[in-house]
């Protein structure tokens, strides 16, 4: 079943599935959180990143969408 979604054009609008899951994935990775956890993890020194990445599973399946957004946005701009 669809939900809504007030967040566009300030009202409420049908949202499919896949509009829902795009919206969860921004929001995972486009928060305040988001932007806290990724520098943490960069400015973490490389044995005490890798040990907090291998110790937590869901913030590294995390980490790992991150870095692949954030090279999809790279090369999206060298191609500007």
């Amino acid at each position: 079943m669809p939900c809504y979604d007030g967040r566009e054009n300030e009202r409420q609008v049908l949202c499919t599935y896949e509009h829902e899951d795009r919206i969860r994935k921004d929001c995972r990775h486009n928060s305040d959180v988001a932007e806290l956890l990724c520098w943490t993890l960069k400015n973490m020194n490389s044995n005490e990143r890798a040990t907090l990445l291998y110790n937590n599973r869901s913030l590294r399946l995390w980490n790992r969408e991150h870095e692949e957004r954030d090279a999809a946005r790279r090369a999206k701009q060298r191609k500007l």
